[in-house]
């Protein structure tokens, strides 16, 4: 499973050494170097492991040292026969993914130095919270920006097609592949949220554009739609109405 990753394993005396080696090649990890001492480890670092395994007391320095200066792709486990909390603590903050208190066997240390290794390198699922949060908060704008238009364009609110102006371009703000389903999906999904007919939603909205397009001011007709009016019909069809609208909302203009 783990063919082809390299692992250091640093403190330990040569026996418990070996079996940890053994333990970890069972894992598939067959590059395992052994390092007695803390300037050894050192130098063991300089490697690039996918895994170190280090005791928290070593000859000739710590583990802590280790991990401060290890890369950051390398997964890290300390052990200690110290069960002291803040040391533990402190072994987290620079760096530990895993902190083990001894007596463990070699089995179990390699184990769940292969079980941090496999966390270390899942993606961290996206905050669901956050990114639901995100999106209610760009509809919330999108919506607000959608009423500013309409409003400016002088479109009572007292009109259904009013809402269902509304609803439908921010439907398709947030999936335009609507725009080239108007009769199959979006009016229907229009008259399930207001409990209507799709005939009537659609009525509704086109009457609402010709309001618009009788009653808004030209100024306000011409920054939000230029020319791209039917120049035979005088107005936009309520498809092109909700693609330009789409248009102006993203635009923020």
């Amino acid at each position: 499973m783990y063919m082809g990753y390299a692992a250091l394993v640093a403190g330990f005396d040569a026996y418990f050494g070996g079996e940890l080696t053994q333990a970890l090649r069972l894992f598939g990890i067959t590059d395992v170097t052994i390092a007695h001492d803390a300037p050894r480890a050192m130098q063991g670092l300089s490697a690039l492991p996918d895994l170190l395994i280090t005791e928290l007391i070593l000859p000739r320095g710590d583990g802590l040292c280790l991990l401060e200066n290890k890369p950051d792709r390398t997964c890290a486990v300390a052990a200690s026969t110290i069960h002291d909390p803040f040391f533990y603590a402190q072994a987290a903050y620079l760096g530990a993914d895993d902190c083990i208190a001894r007596p463990v066997s070699a089995n179990r240390l390699a184990q769940r130095g292969m079980e941090a290794l496999k966390r270390k390198q899942t993606p961290l699922p996206r905050n669901r919270i956050y990114t639901d949060k995100a999106q209610k908060q760009n509809e919330f704008a999108f919506d607000a920006r959608i009423q500013k238009i309409l409003l400016s364009l002088s479109l009572p609110v007292t009109l259904d097609g009013f809402s269902y102006l509304r609803y439908c371009t921010l439907a398709c703000v947030k999936d335009a592949t609507l725009l080239n389903a108007l009769t199959h999906r979006l009016y229907p999904m229009a008259a399930v949220e207001f409990s209507v007919s799709p005939a009537c939603v659609e009525r509704s909205m086109r009457y609402a554009v010709e309001h618009i397009f009788e009653y808004a001011r030209i100024p306000m007709l011409d920054r939000f739609f230029g020319s791209c009016a039917d120049p035979a019909k005088g107005k936009l069809s309520v498809g092109a109405f909700l693609a330009q609208m789409v248009q102006l909302v993203q635009c923020e203009i």
